[in-house]
């Protein structure tokens, strides 16, 4: 496998089927177990990865976690609460209409 196949396989392991999350972290050991690469190739493709900001390691647990290189790149996490705009509008006018005790309507077009 080449470099980047091998860099794609390490970044995979943070991917959880079915879930925006992401693990925490992940050790070296881990890793091992889990890919089929020799450990002194995986030892230097994750200084590497480390190095270009793909990941990154904690000095106290040294177990690695996704790179602030990758975190700018990922879009912003989902805010709890409505999603849509047509959602804010309405929960924005329920209050306001709670608080001035009053009706208001809005329109969707489309």
């Amino acid at each position: 496998m080449s470099t980047l196949e091998n860099a794609a396989a390490v970044l995979t392991l943070f991917v959880q089927p079915g879930t925006d999350a992401l693990p925490e972290s992940l050790s070296f050991s881990d890793m091992a177990r889990r890919l089929t690469l020799p450990k002194s190739t995986l030892s230097r493709l994750l200084i590497a990865m480390e190095s270009q900001g793909l990941l990154a390691r904690d000095p106290h647990n040294r177990h690695y976690r996704v790179g602030h290189l990758l975190r700018s790149l990922s879009p912003p996490a989902p805010q709890s609460g409505p999603a849509t705009l047509a959602e804010r509008a309405a929960q924005a006018l329920h209050q306001l209409s709670a608080r001035y005790r009053c009706t208001g309507y809005f329109v969707v077009a489309h």
